[in-house]
């Protein structure tokens, strides 16, 4: 005997997000979408996603899409039915049955028997609502009642409304009629009509949780009125939070936050009830962004999820101040026919510009929203020695951009003239100098400290002299320096440990069960050094007591023991990359949360190279092989809430090995 439960995982449906803080996920024609205008949406009482198209209906269930259009069957074995093209509306009776409204014909899906049938029987119906599990549409000027399992519609109202029908939506003390000549009210009570703006397209009518009415319009911008019944329409005002930026308001939802968020052609409005201002989301520069501006249609899910559903870009959905995720996508937006293997260190300087050193393509710094400011390739009188770059820092007490290349040696950028200096050329010939190969850079205490290939270096920034430190082994890839001033040196397979102003070194032996792990960085901290390995995991060296921590896949929550890189969050996290994401290690209550941005973002690999960096406002940046993706610090908290409370629907029911 087959059980059939319906599929559902609602957490599917909200994984972890300019207003460049939302970031979208997408479903379109190569997930199975029938069309790429989506006209309406509904979520189900099972949490399905339900998308009505220009070309049939499409179910998402979380994982896969199923298509109907064209001829389907229908219920009690009769002939199939035609569906239609454009589905206009989605609603849902109390029984969970399905009612789309399908070129002006209203058809029904049973959830029982997963058939269609046609409700309207030929007559045409220009709008179609629900209100609690009872449809309600008009046909021609009157208003008609379907109730949840009723057989045949009931006659509510006659309007006498000539012109054309556009919105219906129903509220518990009113029925509001939108139209070509403005909005027709009617007391449920009384049955008085009130006819207010009149000669206005009217597209859809929305009341919110504080019952102020938002009217979007076809061509005359977006109207409010107050529980008072008085009318606002709101200025016209692109690029103002004072006003809106379109003229054309197709569909409205509010979030948990009370905001309201509208669609229109040039695209995604919010309306912030704490501030009071509007704000436009529009086609971005980054991987993540809204994919196409013209908006027709808008659900709000059971976990606070907003899908969008775009003219020609398919679905849109994003979790508001929950999903902050962005993929700025170098390949698309950085000089052309400039080779590179993937982004390396990355920094923020004080005016939240973000600089990018690639290994191959030179330098690229981008402003908080993505556009590019800087790109800088070697070649001509002012440019990098080299485009292959090792590491890059900033020195932000002289606003200067430290550059260590390979093959060009250290180079200087000053912000404030836009001036190269590039140490290698100036320099030839002089003792204790760095050479052409500088693996890393880093500014401590108003000096700069280079690694290079004839050693480890420190420059003074203001007189610009080099000092080469007495550190025996010819030369480090790697190093970091606590604030107490120990160094910290990668050697291949060891740790060595030194204070700057002693250099009495300590080697520190890195092995797991027999075998040696490469160093691939170092983070020096208060306590002591966290070493990323390739292979070997995660170690910790205690300086006070001398005592090494190992952190592996296999005995910890560590998910790859292939760790790229490593640094230190605002909050006192570690922050280890590795070929299964992002990891956040927290050292007070020894837990580790990652996050696998290649769910989000396939193309973007990390691989060892690849640079991370933690600004102040608590942004992570994870460069890979196609760019660099940004996040809020507050997703590892997510995960970790996610991960340990999921909402899990059953799909099938096994008995005795049989699947129902």
């Amino acid at each position: 005997m087959r059980y059939k439960y319906l599929l559902l995982l609602l957490a599917l449906l909200a994984l972890n997000t300019p207003i460049s803080a939302e970031y979208f996920r997408h479903i379109g024609l190569s997930e199975g979408l029938t069309q790429p205008s989506v006209m309406s949406i509904h979520q189900d009482q099972l949490g399905r996603m339900w998308f009505g198209t220009r070309e049939g209906i499409n179910l998402y269930d979380g994982k896969q899409i199923t298509a109907f259009k064209g001829w389907c069957n229908a219920s009690n074995d009769s002939a199939p039915i035609w569906l239609g093209n454009e589905v206009s509306s989605i609603v849902e009776d109390k029984q969970g049955n399905i009612f789309f409204l399908v070129d002006d014909d209203i058809i029904k899906f049973d959830i029982q028997t997963e058939q269609f049938s046609r409700l309207s029987k030929g007559s045409r119906i220009p709008v179609l609502t629900s209100l609690e599990g009872d449809l309600w549409y008009m046909r021609r000027d009157s208003l008609f009642k379907h109730s949840s399992g009723a057989t045949e519609s009931t006659f509510m109202l006659k309007t006498g409304i000539t012109s054309p029908i556009t919105c219906l939506t129903m509220l518990p003390n009113k029925i509001c009629i939108g139209s070509h000549d403005g909005i027709f009210f009617y007391d449920r009570s009384s049955g008085k009509e009130t006819h207010v703006l009149r000669g206005i397209d009217i597209y859809r009518i929305f009341e919110s949780s504080q019952k102020e009415l938002w009217i979007g319009t076809r061509m005359y911008g977006l109207y409010r009125i107050n529980k008072k019944g008085e009318i606002r329409q709101v200025p016209f005002s692109p690029g103002s939070p004072t006003g809106i930026s379109s003229w054309q308001i197709r569909d409205f939802v509010e979030d948990g936050e009370r905001n309201i968020w509208f669609g229109t052609f040039d695209g995604l409005h919010k309306y912030s009830t704490k501030t009071g201002q509007y704000s436009l989301i529009q086609i971005p520069k980054y991987v993540g962004g809204l994919n196409h501006p013209s908006i027709f249609s808008l659900c709000k899910d059971m976990q606070g999820t907003i899908w969008v559903g775009s003219y020609f870009g398919g679905v849109n959905y994003f979790t508001p101040k929950q999903d902050s995720f962005v993929h700025y996508d170098y390949d698309q937006n950085a000089t052309k026919n400039q080779y590179y293997s993937y982004i390396g260190d990355i920094v923020v300087d004080k005016n939240e510009h973000v600089w990018l050193s690639t290994d191959g393509g030179g330098i690229s710094c981008t402003d908080k929203n993505w556009n590019i400011i800087h790109q800088f390739t070697a070649g001509g009188k002012n440019s990098i020695p080299h485009n292959n770059i090792k590491s890059i820092c900033y020195d932000e007490e002289n606003e200067c951009i430290y550059i260590g290349t390979y093959l060009g040696g250290l180079s200087r950028y000053d912000l404030q003239t836009g001036q190269f200096y590039n140490y290698l050329e100036r320099r030839k010939g002089e003792p204790n100098t760095p050479n052409e190969v500088v693996f890393h850079v880093k500014m401590w205490k108003g000096k700069l400290y280079l690694s290079a290939r004839n050693g480890v270096f420190s420059l003074d920034t203001k007189t610009q002299k080099f000092h080469k430190l007495d550190i025996p082994i010819a030369y480090y890839e790697d190093f970091d320096i606590d604030p107490e001033g120990y160094l910290y040196l990668s050697g291949m397979f060891n740790l060595v440990c030194m204070h700057l102003d002693k250099l009495e070194a300590s080697y520190i032996p890195l092995t797991q069960k027999g075998y040696n792990a490469k160093i691939t960085r170092i983070l020096a901290t208060n306590n002591g050094a966290y070493i990323s390995t390739l292979g070997g995991g995660l170690f910790f060296y205690d300086k006070k007591t001398h005592k090494t921590a190992h952190y592996t896949a296999e005995e910890h929550q560590l998910p790859s023991n292939f760790c790229y890189n490593v640094c230190l969050s605002p909050s006192g996290n570690i922050l280890i990359t590795s070929d299964k994401g992002v990891t956040s290690y927290s050292p007070e209550k020894n837990s580790f949360t990652t996050i696998n941005l290649m769910r989000n973002f396939p193309t973007a690999h990390i691989i060892s190279g690849c640079g991370i960096f933690a600004s102040d406002q608590k942004r992570i940046y994870v460069g890979d092989t196609k760019g660099v993706t940004s996040f809020s610090e507050e997703e590892f908290h997510k995960a970790n809430t996610f991960r340990h409370n999921p909402n899990l629907y059953f799909s099938e029911l096994w008995i005795n090995a049989s699947s129902g």
